[in-house]
C-alpha cells in the first residue's frame, strides 16, 4: 500500500494548520473510488506546498481549482516529493492529482485554498513612550508577516507609509513624525503579499507630541541692588509665568524652590492653575544666598520642561555685631567692629559682590540724663565692604567716654539687616570707650 504525506511549507503554513493523507485502495488505469490524498484544512493561496510521496513514479501533476472540471498540468513526471504552487484564488474545491506511470490518476480530497489578507485589529488607544508610537493590536488570518502604519494629518497630507515586522512592531512600536494630530490606520501583509486593505481609519484625532512645553517665568522682587536681586524673609515675591502649549497637563504644574541647588520647598500655584499666571509667594525666614525657583510642567504626551529664574538672594536672620576695644600700650584708642554674618560663607561664594554698608554712630554721655544720646543725624559710614571679604572695621577714637553702635545695610536701597535705628529709648548694640575701662551697654 503505498503512503502520501501532504507537508506544509515550514514556518510559511497557518499557524495550527492539520493536514492528514489517509492511503487507501484505488483501481488502476480508472478514478479511484476512494481518495487517496485528503486534505482537511484550507491551504494559504499564492503559497507553495511540498507533498511528501512514497509511492510510484509519476508522470504528471495537476491541479484543479473548481472540483476537477478543469484541470491545470502544475508539475513534470518525478518521484518522490514534490511541489505545488497554489493560485491566489479563493476556492472551497480545489483538487491536486497525480498521473502514474501505470496511468493510474490519484487525486486528492477536495480542499480550500484561501487567498485573504490578514486582518489587523486595534485593541487599545495608540499612546507615545519614549519617542515611538505604541499601538496595541493583534492579527488575524494566515503567514501574516509585515504591518504597515498610514498617519495622515487633519489638513489630509499624508506621510510616508512606516512598514516593520510584526515583532518589530510589537517589541519596539513605531517611529514618530513631526507633531500634530493624526488619522492613523494599520494594515498587515502575508508572505506572500496578501495585502490588507482599509477604508475607516483604526484611530482619528491622535495626538503624536514629542517636544516639550515652551514656558516663561519671571520673579518680582522687593529689592535690588547692584549685586542683584534679594527680598526679606515673611516678604511676598511675585511670580508670573506662561506656557506656550496647546496641550499641556496643567496638574503637572509645580514650582521649586532650590537654595545652593538642593530643592528646599515646594510652591502652589493654586487649584486651578492657568496657562498664563500670576501669584504671590511669601519668602521664608531662611538666609539662602543663592535662590532659584524652578517651574516644572508637563504636557499630555510626558514632554517635561524646567525652566529656572535668575538667581536672587533671601535674609531672615539679624546679623551680629561684635564691637571690641583694642588697646596700645596703656591706652584704648581703636574700636573694631567685626562682622558675624550667619551665612557669610554663602554669600562670598556668589559671582558678584554683595555690598554690605556698615553704619557707625557715636553717642555722647550725658551726665545729666545718666545716659548715653545717640547722633542719629550723621552716622560714621565705612562705605562698602565688598564681598563681603572685609569683615573688620576699626574706628580709631576721638575722645573718651563716648558709646559706639553697628547697623548693616544692604543694597542701594540701605536696607536694614541688624538691629531696628536706634532712638533715644532704644540702643543698638554699643560699647563705651574709656581711656581706663570696657563696659557693654
Amino acid at each position: 500500500m503505498s503512503k502520501y504525506v501532504l507537508i506544509g511549507g515550514g514556518a510559511l503554513l497557518l499557524v495550527g494548520l492539520t493536514v492528514l493523507v489517509l492511503s487507501g485502495a484505488f483501481t488502476v488505469g480508472a478514478q479511484p473510488q476512494n481518495n487517496d490524498i485528503k486534505v482537511t484544512s484550507p491551504v494559504q493561496g499564492g503559497s507553495e506546498v511540498t507533498f511528501g510521496w512514497e509511492g510510484q513514479d509519476y508522470t504528471k501533476i495537476e491541479l484543479s481549482t473548481d472540483g476537477g472540471r478543469t484541470w491545470r498540468n502544475v508539475g513534470a513526471s518525478g518521484s518522490g516529493d514534490f511541489k505545488v504552487a497554489l493560485p491566489k484564488v479563493n476556492t472551497n474545491a480545489a483538487q491536486v492529482r497525480l498521473t502514474l506511470g501505470s496511468g493510474t490518476l490519484v487525486p486528492s480530497n477536495l480542499f480550500s485554498i484561501d487567498s485573504s489578507p490578514p486582518r489587523t485589529e486595534v485593541t487599545g488607544d495608540p499612546f507615545i513612550e519614549n519617542q515611538r508610537i505604541r499601538i496595541p493590536f493583534t492579527v488575524v488570518g494566515p503567514d501574516a508577516e509585515t504591518i504597515t502604519l498610514d498617519l495622515k494629518r487633519q489638513n489630509a497630507d499624508h506621510l510616508p507609509p512606516i512598514t516593520m515586522t510584526l515583532g518589530e512592531a510589537k517589541a519596539q512600536g513605531f517611529p514618530v513624525p513631526s507633531d500634530g494630530t493624526f488619522e492613523i490606520r494599520l494594515t498587515a501583509t502575508d508572505r506572500v503579499g496578501n495585502a490588507e486593505t482599509k477604508t475607516a481609519p483604526d484611530k482619528t484625532d491622535f495626538i503624536v507630541d514629542v517636544t516639550s512645553p515652551q514656558i516663561t517665568l519671571d520673579l518680582a522682587l522687593p529689592h535690588a541692588s547692584n549685586f542683584g536681586k534679594y527680598a526679606m524673609g515673611g516678604e511676598n515675591i511675585s511670580l508670573t509665568y506662561t506656557i506656550f502649549d496647546a496641550h499641556v497637563d496643567l496638574s503637572s504644574l509645580r514650582f521649586e524652590v532650590i537654595a545652593d541647588d538642593k530643592v528646599e520647598a515646594q510652591i502652589d500655584p493654586g487649584a486651578d492653575p492657568s496657562r498664563d499666571g500670576n501669584f504671590m509667594w511669601q519668602a521664608p525666614y531662611e538666609d539662602w544666598g543663592t535662590v532659584q525657583i524652578e517651574m516644572v510642567v508637563s504636557d499630555l504626551s510626558g514632554n517635561v520642561t524646567r525652566e529656572r529664574s535668575t538667581p536672587f538672594a533671601i535674609f531672615a536672620s539679624t546679623p551680629e555685631v561684635n564691637i571690641v576695644q583694642e588697646q596700645s600700650g596703656d591706652t584704648s584708642d581703636s574700636v573694631v567692629f567685626t562682622l558675624a554674618y550667619q551665612h557669610i560663607e554663602g554669600l562670598r561664594s556668589r559671582t558678584v559682590d554683595l555690598p554690605i554698608s556698615v553704619h557707625i554712630y557715636e553717642a555722647d554721655w550725658d551726665s545729666s540724663q545718666q545716659r548715653f544720646v545717640w547722633n542719629l543725624a550723621s552716622p560714621i559710614q565705612d562705605g562698602i565692604l565688598q564681598g563681603p571679604n572685609k569683615d573688620k572695621i576699626q574706628l580709631n577714637l576721638q575722645r573718651q567716654d563716648r558709646a559706639y553702635a553697628a547697623r548693616l545695610v544692604v543694597g542701594s536701597g540701605e536696607r536694614n539687616l541688624s538691629e531696628p535705628v536706634p532712638t533715644e529709648s532704644t540702643q543698638p548694640e554699643s560699647i563705651w570707650i574709656n581711656l581706663d575701662r570696657v563696659r557693654r551697654m
